[in-house]
Order: C-alpha cells, then sequence, then structure tokens
C-alpha cells in the first residue's frame, strides 16, 4: 500500500511541479549538487567541496534527503538542505547547474526542468550500464516489454545529461552508447575523487570530514594493509559471502603475512556484514574510502572500477579475485570490453588461492609489466592533467552560459 501511494505521489509531482519547473527563473551562480543514496560521497562531493573552498562566485549547496549528512556540512561551514524542505525545493528551482552523481534524483528529478544537467556519474570500467546492458535485471529495465511504463515510473533513469563526465577517449565512447547522447557531450577529464592530492584546501577540507586518524592508527603494527573491493552483483549474491565463506581461515592466512585486510561491502549490501577477527575489519560505512585509496599496500577487486582508480592514484599491487566470472557475466552484468585485455593484477579465481596468496610475507607479484599498468590507466583515465578541477568547472560554466 505504502509503495502505491509513493508511486501516485511520483506521478503527481511529474504532472505538476516538473512542468513548474521550466517556468521558474534560474540563477547562473547557483550550482546545486547530490548523491546516490542521500549519501555525501563521489565525484559530485570533491567538485562541491573544490569549489567551495576555489570558487566563492559560486554559491554551491548540497542537496540530500539525509538530515544528518546537511547538518554535518552545515556545521562544518557549508551550504546545504534537505531535499523536500521549503529551502531545498526553492532552491533546486532557482539553481541553473545540477550536478550529480548518478541521476537527477540524487538532487531532485521534479525541480530540474531547464537546468544543466552534468552527471559526473561514479565509475569507468569495464561494464556495461544503462542502454548498453544486455543481461540481468537492468536489461529489462531498458529494453524490456514495460519499458514506456518504467520511463514514467523511474523518469529520471531516462533523463538524459547535458553533459557526462568521462575521463578517456575510451570511455567518452563507452558511456556515450550508454546513455544514448553525443560524444561531445563528454567532458574528458579525471574523476574530481582523484584529485585531492593536487590541491592543499581541499585535502584539508575532505580531511576534516572523517576520522581517518582514527582509522589509521595502529596501522604501523602491520607489514602491509589491504582491502577488499567487489562490485555488486545485480542478482542479489554477495561477494562477501560467496567469494569470503571462512573469514577464521583467510584472518589465519593474514596472520602468516602480518597483513590487515579491510573489507568494503557495496553500499547495497553493507548492512549485516560484521567481522571480529584480528586481522579483519569492516570498513566504516559512514566513511568515504577514496581519501586512504592510495596509502593501500595492496588492493583486492574483481569487475569493480575501483581498479581504474587505483591504478591511476596508486602504486600497489593488485589481485583480481574473479571467483564468479561465469555467473556474473551470464546473470549480473555483461561487458562492454574484454577482461582479459582490459584489466592489471594477479588472478585469482578461488577462496584457497586467494588465501594462499594473502599468507606470502613476499607479496604479490604479477606477470604484468609496470608499463601496461600505465597503458590500462591512461586507457580509462586518458593523460594526467595538470588543473583538472578547474577545467572541468570552466566547462560546465561555458556550457551554462550557451544553454
Amino acid at each position: 500500500m505504502k509503495q502505491k501511494l509513493l508511486r501516485l505521489l511520483q506521478f503527481w509531482l511529474l504532472i505538476t511541479l516538473y512542468p513548474l519547473s521550466w517556468l521558474v527563473p534560474r540563477r547562473s551562480d547557483l550550482w546545486v549538487f547530490g548523491c546516490y543514496n542521500n549519501k555525501f560521497l563521489d565525484n559530485s562531493k570533491y567538485l562541491f567541496l573544490w569549489i567551495s573552498e576555489y570558487r566563492k562566485d559560486i554559491d554551491a549547496v548540497w542537496i540530500t534527503g539525509d538530515r544528518a549528512v546537511a547538518g554535518l556540512l552545515l556545521n562544518n561551514g557549508y551550504r546545504a538542505c534537505t531535499r523536500w524542505s521549503a529551502q531545498g525545493l526553492w532552491l533546486s528551482l532557482r539553481a541553473r547547474v545540477y550536478i550529480f552523481s548518478s541521476y537527477l534524483s540524487d538532487i531532485n528529478y521534479f525541480t530540474s526542468g531547464g537546468a544543466l544537467r552534468v552527471n559526473l556519474w561514479h565509475g569507468v570500467g569495464l561494464k556495461s550500464i544503462e542502454y548498453k546492458v544486455s543481461a540481468g535485471k537492468l536489461a529489462k529495465l531498458y529494453h524490456g516489454r514495460v519499458s514506456p511504463l518504467w520511463r514514467l515510473l523511474l523518469p529520471e533513469r531516462f533523463a538524459k545529461p547535458d553533459l557526462f563526465l568521462a575521463p578517456s577517449v575510451m570511455m567518452a565512447k563507452h558511456f556515450a552508447e550508454c546513455f544514448r547522447i553525443s560524444p561531445a557531450a563528454c567532458i574528458q577529464l579525471p574523476y574530481p575523487r582523484l584529485n585531492t592530492p593536487r590541491y592543499p584546501q581541499l585535502a584539508v577540507a575532505v580531511a576534516a570530514l572523517g576520522d581517518y586518524a582514527g582509522l589509521r592508527e595502529d596501522w604501523g603494527s602491520f607489514d602491509r594493509v589491504a582491502i577488499y573491493v567487489p562490485t555488486w552483483r545485480d542478482d542479489g549474491s554477495s561477494a562477501i559471502s560467496s567469494g569470503l565463506p571462512d573469514l577464521a581461515v583467510l584472518s589465519a592466512a593474514l596472520r602468516q603475512s602480518n597483513t590487515l585486510l579491510y573489507i568494503k561491502p557495496h553500499p547495497v549490501e553493507a548492512s549485516g556484514v560484521s567481522c571480529e577477527l584480528a586481522n579483519i575489519r569492516i570498513w566504516p560505512r559512514a566513511l568515504d574510502m577514496y581519501p586512504l585509496l592510495a596509502d593501500f599496500d595492496l588492493l583486492i577487486t574483481d569487475y569493480s572500477s575501483v581498479l581504474y582508480d587505483y591504478l591511476y592514484a596508486a602504486a600497489g599491487p593488485v589481485v583480481l579475485y574473479n571467483f564468479d566470472y561465469n555467473r556474473y557475466i551470464s546473470q549480473c552484468r555483461d561487458l562492454a570490453f574484454n577482461y582479459t585485455e582490459n584489466v592489471w593484477g594477479l588472478w585469482v579465481s578461488n577462496f584457497a588461492a586467494l588465501c594462499d596468496v594473502l599468507a606470502r610475507p613476499a607479496g604479490v607479484a604479477t606477470a604484468d609489466s609496470l608499463a601496461q599498468r600505465q597503458v590500462i590507466a591512461e586507457r580509462f583515465f586518458g593523460a594526467p592533467v595538470a588543473d583538472p578541477m578547474e577545467r572541468l568547472v570552466a566547462t560546465i560554466a561555458a556550457a551554462e552560459a550557451s544553454k
């Protein structure tokens, strides 16, 4: 019953507030930001903080459905408000620029008429997404018989962005196909979440919003600190329970090499995952991983875009733990690119082999060369840029002025 009422409310907003939003005059200097699941994360977070610190001429406001997130930002001197508050609605109606990391619903689809829509997205990578998906649940959403109905129920999933952040030539072509937009709409610049080291004020701002010092308090007692970051499985299966069936055995292997391992579940499956073993910790759900990404001595991942973030921003080795490869590409998500040719790291296909690798004090070796690592990183992220945030903001401002 509750779900039906929400759908009715959404339909009412679609035929009332959304058309009205096209009529409200918008301010060119007012930019609103948001993130998926009402979080304060990802590329939109970092661009919001950078603009707040370096571009005082732009009125940057964070929009969220979580009062705690809004309160955190307000207490740290930033502008923020909740989505359905009077202030949140008014600012969303008046803002000329919408910047988000997933869909317009990160901010508010129903107030977005006439605004410049800038999608910074949340990961490059191998996977097919949106219209390019041909396997799993998303294929039914975009290509199934009820797809026209979904356009009414989930309009934000089908709204095309005016600009899309795609860091390389290959990614621009890929995302243009996925979202059915022109490649010319793609901005080829690095992700804001990887730019923090270039900007001292941004680094200070990011550090102030999380207890990173407390997290790292005892890292010195370990010889190696690793993190396991699996991607989401569209069929609902858990990469944690399936890929790590015996945490006690894993912890024993880690003790042999004096390694501390963080397990970072995908945000969708984070609840309910716990561990009290000496060499294994669950990454704090509310804490952004990216400020420490380059500090991890080892990354363990699978088909996640975090692989390319790590290759771009860090120097440590990588374990590619692809224990469910065949199941993943057949039941969850098809891959847009050849897996073998577009990854870098040591392949591990079962739990026993993973434990064996992590028990070795000598570290992780791979046949892939460092030169190949650089080739893969630039294939997905392009060559390094000296002033990425300035260029990104200038591109958005130019598009707003010409819209």
